[in-house]
């Protein structure tokens, strides 16, 4: 995968699909690390937690409120997504 595909699609991740990114704001204020070896170290709990990470939105209309559950980690390659960011964080 070229560096501009993953950058496109992390953008589309983050900014388009719910939960995305607060589920990976969750993760990162949740699970601390400074370096590579730690962040290796906790990576299985981050991919567990991600699992069963749940976002819930709302919306108001003339026929009321609507509530759904969203699983933005579903996919292996979303979960890939938030690997390639938190590291990209790693100092």
């Amino acid at each position: 995968m070229t560096d501009k595909l993953i950058i496109d699609r992390m953008a589309n991740k983050l900014f388009y699909y719910p939960g995305f990114y607060e589920g990976v704001i969750e993760v990162s204020n949740l699970f601390q690390f400074e370096d590579m070896e730690q962040f290796e170290a906790v990576w299985q709990d981050i991919k567990r937690f991600l699992k069963y990470y749940q976002y819930i939105t709302s919306a108001v209309s003339d026929a009321g409120v609507c509530v759904e559950t969203v699983f933005p980690f579903g996919t292996k390659d979303d979960i890939e997504l938030v690997r390639l960011i938190m590291v990209s964080c790693i100092k």
